[in-house]
């Protein structure tokens, strides 16, 4: 596998996958995020281990998101650490879509890479509540703020001012937002308190290692986003008429218009339902 290497981190990056991070704090290394797959996550967790010539220690999650969690079971092992809301909502989304997938959606997940039949569901092991702090030579701050999930966090070194910001961060990269938990006015608000941290290396969820001008980039998509449709709905126009409308601000999304038009009807039932 290719990753790229920044100080004491290498990072995953890959088109259609979720990045996955991994820290070495100088006891012990951390992964964060464990890719799509259980072969994905296999593959590099060897690449890591060969890299830092010391075994992982343990995984962080930072939401709860398929494309993020089912390389899993890799790390069994090892403490798997996320917020509580991310158990949660783990446990719902198995015990709730999964439970009733049927043939033809295997088959779905199994053609966009998941790996999904030798699949082992496997949930944190710790668990925090808003923010937690691990300690060692360096230090690794894990925050909670939700937004593009509940549960949605990200990690702060500050002596490296290194942001690891998992799905709050779609760099170059359409962000999707129709999770039913997705709050695009918490999400806004968190991507402008990540801009104030002031980060020199900045690791998204999705799409290459970004820098805080990317930050400001997306902070003013979503600015121009809730402004728009706001403004439409105080003009009477209906969630359809708004997601078909051609001058809804973009981002990078290209070839991605379904993923574009869930997420803005989801934000146009949001704003609707919180005006």
């Amino acid at each position: 596998m290719k990753y790229n290497t920044i100080g004491d981190h290498i990072i995953w990056t890959d088109v259609g996958f979720g990045n996955s991070v991994a820290i070495n704090l100088g006891e012990k290394v951390f992964v964060v995020d464990s890719t799509k797959s259980w072969k994905l996550a296999s593959e590099w967790r060897t690449d890591i281990e060969e890299y830092f010539e010391k075994p992982v220690n343990g995984l962080i999650l930072t939401h709860h998101h398929s494309d993020h969690i089912f390389g899993n079971q890799v790390f069994s092992d090892v403490p798997i650490i996320a917020c509580s809301d991310i158990r949660t909502m783990m446990k719902g989304f198995q015990e709730g879509y999964w439970a009733k997938i049927d043939e033809e959606e295997r088959k779905e997940w199994e053609n966009e890479g998941y790996e999904i039949k030798k699949l082992q569901f496997t949930n944190p092991t710790i668990c925090f509540e808003n923010r937690l702090q691990l300690f060692g030579p360096k230090s690794l701050e894990l925050i909670q703020v939700d937004g593009h999930t509940t549960g949605s966090t990200y990690l702060w070194q500050v002596d490296t001012k290194t942001l690891i910001a998992g799905d709050l961060v779609f760099n170059k990269s359409g962000p999707y937002g129709a999770d039913e938990s997705c709050n695009i006015l918490v999400w806004q608000k968190a991507i402008e308190d990540l801009i104030n941290l002031k980060p020199e290396i900045v690791v998204s969820g999705h799409g290459p290692v970004a820098t805080i001008q990317d930050l400001q980039e997306i902070n003013e998509f979503f600015l121009n986003s809730i402004a728009f449709i706001r403004m439409k709905l105080e003009n009477g126009k209906t969630l359809e008429e708004i997601a078909a409308d051609p001058d809804f601000p973009d981002y990078y999304y290209q070839d991605r218009q379904e993923r574009k038009e869930r997420s803005i009807k989801n934000w146009i039932q949001f704003l609707q339902n919180n005006s």
